[in-house]
């Protein structure tokens, strides 16, 4: 029997940029379960607790948010500083079926970025969130989440965001809340994608998020990036085809995860700007105006050359060609 909070988790690990990168319910020691998804890209490791608690209502509202406190946001706190001290000593994620999955970065180079999802509250408990002491944990209800998640579709603009908000608050930053996660999320795309350094008192209203997504600017901008899409298509067609070769489907995962991260770490933006060109590219192959061209993500400095594959080529041909012009 799968419950909401199961459910859920599955649901969020099928978004593209999670779907090689992200474990549900891998393994610690002796096949306990080490969190509810575990994601894993390059130096990057987000961890994630979804719990599912219905508050109860005794009629004292006090007593009510403190008990579902301590099991909706305490009970994932501490699962998520386990699963972190776990990762310390291992070198490698395992799978839910005890399988061995990708490597882990070396500890002094990891970046651990930890989330706890608190269902069950209905907008009626208050969530809060900071460093607990052994490091900051985001504390999210299933519709800031789902917002974020639907938003920030990449792992390189989801993580920009968990940053940008770890480090508002590490430095000294406070908000006051009138409204939801949400609202304080549409302050910072509306302030360039960032959290303002100054002042460091912020009252988050509770209207922000409905507001900014009714300008006639962000509707443009949603428009614009269906064709960022097909940046995603190309990883997910790849991601397919190795998970379909059950024959050393894991050796292979790990031999072309480098390579496939590189396109994942494109932000939304960039998957706008490749994709387009490489539609332009396909457009003048077909008419054999051109045989290969580059294109060049700036902001990461990262090169990709684009060449036409007919059915009749020769694939070993096409290969040696391709190494050559790259």
């Amino acid at each position: 029997m799968v419950n909401k909070s199961e459910e859920y988790v599955y649901k969020i690990c099928q978004k593209s940029f999670l779907s090689l990168w992200g474990y549900v319910n891998p393994q610690a020691r002796k096949g306990k379960e080490l969190c509810d998804i575990l994601v894993v890209c390059g130096n990057n490791i987000i961890i994630i607790s979804v719990k599912d608690i219905t508050p109860s209502n005794s009629g004292n509202v006090d007593v009510d948010w403190e008990r579902w406190r301590k099991r909706a946001i305490d009970s994932s706190v501490k699962q998520i500083y386990g699963a972190e001290r776990w990762l310390t000593k291992n070198k490698r994620v395992i799978t839910k079926d005890g399988m061995s999955g990708l490597p882990l970065p070396p500890e002094n180079e990891r970046t651990v970025h930890r989330i706890a999802v608190a269902f069950g509250s209905d907008g009626k408990m208050g969530l809060y969130y900071g460093d607990f002491g052994k490091g900051f944990v985001h504390v999210l209800d299933e519709q800031a989440f789902d917002t974020l998640l639907a938003e920030l579709d990449t792992i390189s603009d989801f993580l920009a965001y968990l940053m940008s908000k770890e480090l508002f608050f590490a430095e000294g930053g406070y908000a006051i809340f009138e409204g939801q996660e949400e609202d304080l999320f549409a302050l910072y795309l509306k302030s360039g994608r960032k959290l303002p350094a100054e002042p460091d008192l912020l009252v988050i209203g509770d209207d922000l998020w409905k507001t900014f997504i009714g300008f006639s600017e962000y509707q443009a901008k949603k428009k614009n990036e269906q064709v960022s899409y097909l940046w995603d298509a190309i990883i997910e067609a790849h991601i397919r085809g190795i998970s379909s070769k059950a024959e050393n489907s894991n050796s292979q995962i790990v031999k072309f995860e480098p390579a496939l991260r590189e396109l994942a770490l494109e932000d939304r933006y960039w998957r706008r700007v490749l994709s387009q060109s490489l539609l332009e590219f396909l457009d003048l192959a077909k008419a054999k105006k051109v045989r290969s061209r580059i294109a060049i993500s700036a902001e990461r400095k990262v090169a990709y050359v684009f060449l036409p594959a007919w059915r009749e080529d020769d694939a070993e041909l096409r290969m040696v060609e391709l190494s050559a012009r790259c």
